[in-house]
């Protein structure tokens, strides 16, 4: 700390205000990388200087800091007014791809979905959590599969249609922000099965226009607890009413010489209960 007021003493009698302003940034970033600063006050220290230096082209290295140390309060709406300010008054800063990249960064279209086991005949809900994107199509793909299947560990959005045939096709549309929002949608019921869900950007906004996720439809639900002496018991249960699924059948299975290889199969009782005896596998 001493060395950095060493040399602001010096910068400042010399009128140099670059090196003033770099000076004081790099003692901030150390104090705050040393946590000697906290409760935000590292990103009030950056804002002051931002104030003080914007006459300083170099100053753009404070919008730099300030957006990478940003942290998740911060909306993406905020963090994009500051990087269009910075390219707005700095334009030919040598750096200001750094900037640029920050801005596209932040506009990045996204699109994740993930479906949970649902019960046949029910209608299957589902979220989607997009940004900056304003209509996708779901591609329900029935899988000619049994869950034991080695295959079920290859398919991928570019090769699911190997593995299935097309069920159902469906359009959405979703409200575009430049925030990640998270919609609530719906399929309509399926029979017991697999299946693999493809949605796609239909816009083609993303780099990845595609994205992917297995959807089982089952009735039963299996719990497992440890039972000491390293066995365990697994209750098998109907995933709607929770009653026990009595004279369900468990099957073990290890995986080896790239396939799934049954080990041991057993019964539930009449409470659905099923004693599972040491051994590896699923």
């Amino acid at each position: 700390v001493h060395v950095y007021q060493t040399l602001l003493k010096r910068y400042h009698q010399k009128g140099n205000r670059e090196a003033l302003l770099l000076t004081a940034l790099d003692a901030y970033k150390d104090m705050e990388d040393l946590s000697l600063v906290k409760d935000g006050k590292y990103q009030q220290r950056l804002r002051s200087l931002m104030q003080e230096f914007a006459d300083v082209e170099v100053c753009a290295e404070v919008y730099i800091c300030l957006l990478e140390s940003a942290s998740a309060e911060m909306k993406l709406d905020e963090r994009l007014a500051l990087v269009h300010k910075a390219l707005k008054d700095y334009p030919d800063y040598p750096r200001i791809n750094v900037l640029k990249n920050m801005e596209a960064q932040l506009r990045m279209p996204t699109l994740k979905v993930e479906f949970a086991p649902v019960y046949p005949g029910d209608s299957i809900p589902f979220e989607v959590r997009h940004r900056n994107i304003h209509r996708v199509q779901l591609n329900v793909y029935q899988l000619d599969m049994s869950a034991d299947s080695i295959a079920l560990e290859k398919i991928k959005e570019k090769n699911v249609h190997e593995y299935g045939r097309l069920l159902m096709q469906k359009d959405y549309e979703l409200k575009s922000d430049i925030e990640v929002l998270t919609t609530n949608l719906a399929l309509p019921p399926l029979p017991v099965g697999i299946y693999y869900v493809l949605v796609q950007d239909v816009d083609g906004k993303m780099r990845r226009k595609q994205v992917g996720s297995l959807l089982y439809v089952s009735s039963l639900y299996a719990m497992e607890r440890p039972l000491g002496n390293e066995r365990r018991q697994m209750a098998v249960v109907d995933r709607k009413t929770g009653h026990p699924a009595s004279q369900a059948e468990v099957a073990i299975f290890e995986k080896g010489s790239g396939k799934w290889k049954s080990k041991a199969s057993y019964q539930a009782d009449e409470r659905g209960l099923v004693a599972l005896k040491k051994e590896s596998g699923r």
